[in-house]
């Protein structure tokens, strides 16, 4: 009776009872059912010194991220300025392409030298050494670069650095157009940029390049242009409006507007990012005039385009009488001397570009369909032909790999041209009809070819005398031509599709309608080509005025 009492006593004090068995569990429970108060209270207390303590770490390597950064900033900016003072400066006007390439390559073995004790430091700026190389055309040699850099990052580990690398290989591959490659290269990338806590904003804006560089490669400019319209403001947030980083990014959102067509939103851009370059010192840059001059001419100003690059040119050779043109800026020249009707050097010029382009692994199939585009409109069709016996192979490329890229298009538009001035209209209706089915596939308004795919369709339809087809693809092409133009109130290419919308209506008797057309294609054509240009001789003679043609053929009326 006393051991029940007790345990009464107990059990009433929340103590242990002695009539079931005593384990640890048991005991705990029952201090912690006298002593809530205490526990509760302290309980709280330990909480909050747990929180506190989590909040102090978080902020401590919050700080510790942050100061590290700034210090990795400095080193690298110390870094780029000895550099800088090896390497002088980039500007057009300052020296020629051969000797900005000796300049490179002389920094190469000054940063393997300066930089042997710090490989991050080293690889970056291998990273924008190479990106130097492909201002001048050197992508041969800028690939070599980025295998240096690569090398680094594998003996590093350096997250930023190798999703960085990944984003640029990403770029190259993409020009290459291996997009397959290009694709994996870009998840890589993603991938270890998105593994990071913090995401540096420049890191950031050269992966977003890579998306769009592999989207537009597919054709897929709307997205280019949302990813690297969004990288531009990322940077813009950041505050790092003086970066190289920014104009670059700037340069590469001109260019997608270049590819999607919008040749008017391409030289806003592109205008404003070369203000932006001379003001930070970077000079008339090869690339930024490069994207300028293909801006202009795409948007049926090619007097314009020769009168921007042409004293720019004049300048450098002034101070540099050795100066050269990179292959894309005197190919972009040539292009445009062929569109306002001076063919006469051009060829030359075209074969010169063509050439540099593939020693240096850039692109060349636009140089050498220009060469083709020549001979057809001077009837010179062997010359033509010639010139097509270098592309035949790279059409059954992109075809095979269902390529729905602008370069693919213009391809298989080229060899349409080409069956037209052989009296091969079947053949050239069936080409038309494939272009016009990979432009339709990528689901967008603006498209860079679309103007050339229903002109050339409507140059089949009159060969083949289906009028009333021909006058409804000319009339399209005006209207993209109008929404690409530059100034839709002068634009070369304005004029074209008038023409052939003018000619439609004359076979189909429409005699009024054509000589109206025609009369409204005229301010467009002679304020952007030579006086002598067939399109001039073919408006003037649908409105009746006497013409002469130097040395060009144009279609009979």
């Amino acid at each position: 009776m006393s051991a029940f009492a007790d345990d009464l006593r107990r059990f009433l004090g929340h103590e242990p009872v002695q009539a079931r068995p005593d384990t640890t569990t048991y005991r705990l429970v029952k201090f912690l059912r006298r002593n809530r108060a205490a526990v509760l209270s302290g309980s709280l207390i330990i909480c909050g010194l747990i929180g506190i303590s989590t909040f102090a770490l978080l902020q401590m390597f919050a700080a510790q991220t942050q100061r590290d950064l700034a210090v990795y900033r400095t080193k690298l900016a110390n870094a780029h300025s000895d550099l800088t003072a090896f390497t002088v400066s980039d500007t057009l006007t300052g020296a020629s392409s051969d000797l900005k390439r000796q300049r490179l390559d002389r920094a190469r073995t000054f940063i393997a030298a300066r930089f042997r004790h710090d490989p991050l430091i080293a690889g970056r700026l291998l990273i924008d050494v190479s990106g130097r190389y492909i201002e001048i055309g050197e992508n041969k040699i800028a690939a070599e670069v980025i295998q240096e850099a690569e090398a680094i990052g594998r003996r590093t580990g350096d997250l930023d650095y190798i999703a960085q690398l990944a984003c640029i290989r990403t770029q190259d591959l993409a020009i290459a157009r291996d997009l397959p490659a290009a694709r994996v290269q870009l998840a890589k990338g993603l991938s270890y940029m998105h593994r990071q806590r913090e995401v540096r904003p420049e890191l950031a804006a050269e992966c977003a390049t890579a998306g769009a560089f592999v989207a537009q490669s597919d054709g897929d400019f709307a997205t280019a242009i949302v990813l690297l319209s969004n990288a531009v403001a990322t940077l813009e947030r950041a505050g790092l409006t003086d970066e190289a980083r920014y104009i670059n990014t700037r340069n590469d959102l001109a260019r997608a507007f270049l590819f999607a067509g919008d040749f008017h939103r391409a030289w806003d851009v592109e205008n404003r990012t070369m203000e932006l370059a001379r003001d930070s010192g970077r000079g008339e840059s090869v690339a930024y005039l490069s994207v300028s001059c293909s801006a202009l001419r795409n948007g049926g100003q090619s007097r314009r385009a020769l009168e921007l690059v042409d004293p720019i040119v004049v300048a450098a050779r002034r101070a540099n009488s050795e100066f050269n043109l990179p292959y894309y800026l005197y190919g972009c020249r040539a292009l445009s001397e062929i569109a306002l009707g001076r063919p006469q050097d051009a060829n030359v010029s075209l074969l010169r570009a063509a050439e540099a382009a593939e020693k240096a692994g850039g692109q060349s199939a636009t140089y050498r369909i220009g060469a083709v585009t020549m001979g057809i409109e001077q009837g010179d069709l062997q010359a033509a032909d010639d010139a097509w016996g270098l592309l035949a192979s790279e059409e059954d490329r992109v075809r095979g790999a269902n390529d729905r890229g602008e370069g693919a298009v213009r391809l298989i538009l080229t060899h349409a041209r080409l069956d037209l001035a052989h009296a091969r209209v079947a053949e050239a209706l069936r080409r038309v009809e494939v272009a016009a089915a990979l432009v339709a596939a990528r689901h967008q308004q603006s498209n860079p070819d679309g103007r050339e795919v229903e002109l050339v369709w409507a140059q089949a339809c009159m060969e083949s005398g289906a009028y009333v087809q021909a006058q409804a693809h000319a009339g399209k092409a005006v209207a993209l031509a109008r929404a690409a133009a530059v100034d839709p109130d002068s634009s070369a290419w304005i004029g074209e599709a008038l023409i052939w919308r003018a000619r439609s209506e004359a076979a189909l008797g429409k005699t009024a309608a054509a000589v109206r057309t025609a009369r409204e294609a005229l301010p467009h054509l002679e304020a952007n080509l030579d006086p002598a240009h067939p399109l001039i001789a073919a408006a003037t003679r649908i409105v009746g005025r006497p013409v002469q043609a130097h040395g060009w053929t144009f279609p009979s009326w």
